[in-house]
């Protein structure tokens, strides 16, 4: 539950990403409830609008599917780089394109948990996001 949430574009970008991936979500006055059951994208593409800490949050989630999924953007978040998901996300078994590391992105999941201690992700990287993830 979000109570007194903000409006601005980059909000209610993650909040129609968290529907797109699945989520149930329900404005009730001035809070919004949120509730999921796991990764089940509606759609083979999900837009972040131009908010970089959304891309950055969504992506890793967007890559527990079972599916191949299309990541974009518009405005500014179309020139930055990206290249890190295309050297995270494949150590994790995700499938990722870019185009020449910007996006859209397109990915093909699921990532998954590394389960040998020679080549498990430091708690440190920031690749331990979907190993996280994909023990929940």
């Amino acid at each position: 539950m979000i109570r007194n949430p903000g409006l601005s574009n980059d909000c209610l970008a993650a909040l129609e990403v968290a529907e797109n991936l699945g989520a149930m979500v329900k404005r009730v006055d001035e809070e919004i409830h949120i509730t999921s059951r796991g990764v089940s994208p509606f759609y083979d593409e999900i837009n972040c609008g131009e908010s970089g800490l959304g891309i950055r949050m969504f992506t890793p989630i967007a890559a527990l599917a079972d599916r191949t999924i299309t990541i974009s953007g518009h405005g500014s978040l179309t020139t930055r780089p990206m290249h890190f998901f295309e050297e995270v996300l494949p150590q994790l078994g995700v499938q990722i394109k870019s185009q020449d590391g910007k996006l859209p992105l397109e990915i093909k999941g699921p990532c998954r948990r590394k389960t040998s201690p020679s080549t498990a992700p430091s708690p440190r990287s920031s690749s331990p996001v979907c190993s996280w993830l994909s023990g929940m």
